[in-house]
């Protein structure tokens, strides 16, 4: 079973051509407890 925990430590990469949405997402994850948080606007 997955458990919040797993879930938070899970790695995420958040990919978008416009850098306003990764920097809001990228923004919520953080806040919300989520560690491993990668974001690019071009890759």
């Amino acid at each position: 079973m997955i458990t919040p925990t797993d879930v938070r430590r899970a790695r995420v990469l958040v990919v978008d051509d416009q850098p306003v949405n990764v920097q809001l997402l990228e923004y919520l994850l953080k806040t919300t407890g989520y560690e491993n948080v990668h974001s690019t606007t071009d890759p």
